[in-house]
């Protein structure tokens, strides 16, 4: 996938090249300000933990969480995709670079951020899941792109916390000479309890978080219940986009859902497989096709296709297209928007399964 309709989208797909070392935009010149000839004080941010860190010099170390607490509060440890990070006080002025799993795990567990960044996603505004827990009066930044971030402003803000995520290890570099910084994830393989368990890590609120993910983790059980009368149809979680055919395997985002509520996901492998939009055929023996969309554009684009246009799901009504927001939600797999998104793939996986779909084109 070459193109993406947001920011947010974009993280997902040119990640790997930022990572990479492509180049990490603004983040290198405001670098030497920051750093100040070696010195990591800034002169205004302040600080509530000392760290430990040294950057793993790869993008492919898997965030964990490890707190190691005293009496049950602070100092403690935090270990994340670049190292140990001990906190010495809960922090109190966490500035968030994202408005997606940062914010969403954050307000959940009661935080507030200084600050946030607003991309928009793939809907332009705070999705429904997150949208009444901020707070009316928190900035929220404009997105300036991907690996792109406004340093001076962050110092102005005086954060004793930076949260984002897919930072690369030049930005937290450079996020990390203003203040103690965390990335909650760089790998794909990061799952959001793992995020929600370490910003329950942050916050001192680890029962709280476990909680959370257990009650979220419920709605598998009680999904599924709903839908066993269909769980002997197979499922594909399969769209078109940027003239290529994305399909995802029981692995990817979305179709980890569908195979938590107890069905068959067809697919070419595990993961996302990026193929030729001819291959519609790779999905054709599903019983049921679910297809997020992520711009009008995009969908037409799709159902100008005829070989789509021939699949059995889609003759016999069992296509369902998953609007920008469940699309939005199943990329983000944050603990809240898992929880929006579960019944929401339930109900179209019922209306699917009685063939009350899209109608063929």
């Amino acid at each position: 996938m070459t193109e993406r309709p947001s920011t947010f989208l974009a993280r997902v797909t040119s990640r790997r090249r930022f990572l990479a070392g492509a180049g990490a935009g603004a983040v290198g010149l405001f670098l030497a300000a920051c750093s100040g000839d070696g010195d990591d004080s800034d002169g205004d941010a302040t600080a509530t933990s000392t760290s430990e860190a040294t950057p793993t010099g790869t993008a492919t170390t898997e965030a964990t969480t490890a707190a190691t607490e005293s009496a049950g509060g602070y100092p403690r440890t935090i270990t994340h995709a670049f190292g140990d990070l001990t906190l010495d006080a809960r922090p109190e002025r966490i500035v968030l670079l994202s408005d997606a799993e940062p914010l969403d795990s954050l307000l959940q567990l009661g935080g507030t951020p200084v600050s946030f960044v607003f991309s928009g996603g793939y809907i332009g505004r705070l999705p429904e899941w997150v949208a009444d827990l901020v707070p009316a009066d928190v900035p929220q930044h404009e997105d300036l792109g991907f690996g792109v971030y406004d340093l001076e402003r962050i110092v102005t803000e005086q954060p004793d916390l930076i949260l984002g995520v897919w930072m690369g290890e030049e930005g937290y570099d450079a996020l990390s000479k203003i203040a103690p910084t965390v990335s909650l994830k760089e790998v794909e393989e990061t799952t959001w309890q793992e995020i929600h368990q370490m910003m329950g890590a942050i916050l001192g609120e680890e029962e709280l978080a476990d909680q959370q993910i257990a009650a979220v983790e419920g709605l598998f059980d009680t999904e599924a219940a709903r839908v066993a009368d269909y769980q002997d149809r197979s499922v594909a979680v399969a769209y078109e986009f940027s003239e290529q055919l994305n399909i995802h395997g029981e692995r990817a985002q979305i179709a980890k859902l569908v195979k938590g509520l107890g069905f068959e996901v067809v697919a070419p492998g595990p993961d996302i497989t990026v193929t030729a939009i001819e291959r519609w055929s790779d999905v054709a023996d599903a019983d049921i096709l679910l297809s997020p969309s992520f711009s009008e554009e995009r969908m037409d684009a799709q159902l100008s296709n005829p070989v789509f246009s021939g699949l059995p799901a889609v003759q016999n009504g069992s296509w369902i297209v998953l609007g920008p927001e469940l699309a939005q939600a199943g990329y983000l797999e944050s603990a809240l928007s898992t929880e929006w998104l579960i019944p929401r793939i339930a109900d179209a996986i019922i209306e699917a399964a009685e063939g009350r779909g899209e109608p063929a084109a």
